[in-house]
């Protein structure tokens, strides 16, 4: 300028950019889950699935693990580790629950746990209906099975799941609702035998 003053342009400088929040525990939750595989259930009956009649309890299971676990995270770092425990499994037994009528609702059962097979005593006659377990009211006619011959149970396993956090102190736990049911089914043939009076082939002729 005439004046010898003379304009310096000044512009400010941009604005810092904040550092990343670190990772949180939480922030791994869908990748463990995702992670996470629960089986379709093992479905065990017994004493002996060959041989089921009308009126003979019953027992059953799921046969396997309880429990099963997935992690995410960091190597070494932040991350969670995912629990997934048996908490119930509820059972179809395929036949109407009714013991009057061969329609209608199907008979079910919720057991806590995996459930276990009973003791078997030997003798069809002296068993009792073990605490997860059945006994069934109807044979499994064609008729009655859709063409099937045999009642299709189903199983249908309730899971709780709980999370834990790792590299963090203090430690973070958490549980994790709405976890999908597992399920599968088995085909089961139930007889019934009838009880029919038969000549004594010693009985004395007039006598």
């Amino acid at each position: 300028m005439e004046d010898g003053s003379s304009f310096v342009s000044y512009t400010d400088p941009a604005p810092a950019i904040p550092a990343p929040a670190p990772p949180q525990p939480e922030d791994f939750l869908a990748e463990a889950m995702g992670e996470l595989t629960l089986p379709a259930p093992d479905i065990n009956i017994g004493p002996d699935a060959e041989d089921a009649v009308v009126n003979l309890p019953l027992s059953f299971w799921v046969g396997g693990r309880t429990e099963y676990q997935a992690t995410a995270g960091l190597a070494g770092g932040v991350g969670v580790v995912v629990t997934a425990r048996m908490k119930s499994v509820t059972w179809d037994f395929g036949e109407p629950a009714s013991a009057s009528s061969p329609t209608g609702a199907t008979a079910t059962l919720t057991c806590n746990g995996p459930g276990a097979p009973a003791a078997d005593s030997g003798t069809p006659g002296q068993r009792t209906t073990p605490e997860c377990g059945h006994a069934y009211r109807w044979k499994s006619t064609a008729d009655r099975t859709g063409g099937a011959g045999s009642w299709s149970v189903g199983a249908s396993v309730q899971w709780e799941v709980s999370w834990q956090s790792t590299g963090v102190d203090p430690v973070v736990t958490g549980v994790v609702d709405n976890v999908a049911p597992t399920q599968n089914t088995a085909q089961l043939q139930v007889l019934e035998y009838r009880d029919r009076l038969v000549d004594n082939p010693n009985a004395t002729p007039g006598g």
